[in-house]
């Protein structure tokens, strides 16, 4: 005859299954994604990784202007700016979002500017870019965040096992305060 103790074990394992089902809601107690607080944002700044860590580079807008985009005129005025970063790895450095702002440093447009896709004419680490925003007569700026957008990892959804932990921080959209 089975010991109590055998089926009471036996008991509380299918318990414990019924209660929290198949296989795959095992993962989910340990998977946690997390997004990064954004840094402030400036002219200059210094790139930093999740932790707020400074990776030792600094990214900055050299100027900007609102002007017709060349290939595309019809789509009228735009932000065209120049941007530098200094102290990265031209071939798999970081990147971060820039922003054309009001005078309230409200973003009116935003874009991902890598350090690895700068060749500009000043420089290796130097490039430009166009910013399409709805009113550019806003437009009082550019400016910078500087939180590491080239590496978001894995997450909980696209990988259970090895996803989760601390991401950069969501992008900003068109109206966040900056």
């Amino acid at each position: 005859m089975p010991s109590v103790r055998i089926v009471g074990g036996a008991l509380l394992a299918l318990v414990a299954l019924a209660l929290y089902g198949g296989s795959d809601q095992w993962g989910h107690w340990g998977c946690t994604d997390r997004n990064a607080e954004r840094g402030e944002a400036g002219v200059r700044v210094q790139v930093v990784e999740e932790t707020g860590k400074p990776l030792g580079v600094s990214a900055e807008i050299v100027d900007w202007n609102l002007e017709v985009h060349p290939q595309v005129p019809d789509r009228g005025e735009g932000v065209h700016f120049r941007y530098r970063f200094e102290g990265a790895d031209p071939t798999s450095g970081p990147a971060v979002d820039a922003c054309a702002v009001d005078v309230g440093r409200v973003a009116l447009g935003c874009v991902t500017v890598y350090s690895s896709q700068a060749f500009g004419p000043d420089g290796p680490l130097s490039g430009d870019e166009w910013l399409s925003v709805r009113h550019p007569e806003q437009v009082a700026g550019v400016l910078l965040i500087p939180d590491d957008q080239s590496y978001y990892g894995r997450t909980c959804e696209a990988d259970i096992k090895d996803g989760g932990g601390l991401h950069p921080p969501t992008p900003p959209r068109t109206g966040d305060q900056l």
